[in-house]
């Protein structure tokens, strides 16, 4: 498979719009139950530090490269090298 032809596959195979809804829906709930107004649910909870919310967030990010990206599609149809 050229280039050319990888790109042709379009935005929706090699971009996951679903991961990515999921993934802000995922970070909103964090940010409602830990930073935001849910936090009192938890009776005897700290707040969080910012090096710990950046921290999911960065994580949130990885985990859409890694599932949402063209990177998925190497990976599942082309080359698993690339994945890892």
């Amino acid at each position: 498979m050229t280039a050319q032809q990888f790109w042709m596959l379009g935005i929706n195979l090699l971009w996951h719009p679903l991961v990515l809804i999921e993934s802000l829906i995922l970070a909103t709930v964090y940010f409602w139950l830990v930073v935001g107004s849910g936090r009192h649910y938890f009776a005897h909870s700290q707040p969080v530090t910012k090096q710990q919310w950046l921290s999911f967030l960065a994580g949130i990010g990885v985990f859409y490269l890694a599932f949402g990206s063209p990177i998925d599609y190497l990976a599942n149809h082309l080359l698993f090298s690339a994945y890892m």
